[in-house]
């Protein structure tokens, strides 16, 4: 399982499957949006993938592109 914090929300399976796509193959089936006390969408979601290997592999993907972007972002607003 990997759990999802701080999606809008509003966001749907749907929202949440095309995020990971075409990475990962998850079906919304996969995708459990947690919901609050008062039964509203509380932001968060778990994804259940079905390969860990590829799923760690993919994720540190994601984790380099994010951070690489907010190097970008950080390098753009110190040099102006």
């Amino acid at each position: 399982m990997v759990k999802l914090n701080g999606i809008p929300f509003r966001s749907t399976k749907r929202d949440v499957v095309n995020f990971f796509e075409p990475e990962f193959m998850i079906e919304a089936q996969q995708v459990y949006i947690t919901m609050g006390r008062d039964g509203r969408p509380a932001g968060s979601a778990l994804v259940k993938m079905l390969s860990i290997r590829s799923t760690i592999h993919h994720l540190w993907i994601l984790i380099l592109i994010f951070v690489g972007a907010l190097a970008l972002a950080l390098l753009c607003a110190t040099s102006s």
